[in-house]
């Protein structure tokens, strides 16, 4: 059986033709200090693991190609 990578990812509906569609997060890249950083801000230890994720500002409907600005993408 062959294995696949998982990837972070949204969901949502389109409010124009009301199909789901899901599309990828988008993962940020750091350098070691940015990552330390924003680890030891957010009270996390840093062993190599944490993923940090960012939602999307818009996104478009893969089915009638509609562009949606995201509610709130923080």
């Amino acid at each position: 059986m062959q294995k696949v990578e998982l990837h972070a990812a949204f969901m949502f509906d389109c409010p124009s033709c009301g199909r789901e569609n899901f599309c990828r997060a988008l993962s940020p890249s750091f350098d070691k200090e940015e990552y330390d950083s924003i680890c030891q801000t957010e009270g996390l230890e840093n062993d190599g693991t944490w993923n940090f994720i960012v939602n999307p500002t818009s996104v478009t409907c893969a089915y009638c190609q509609q562009e949606l600005l995201v509610e709130d993408p923080e």
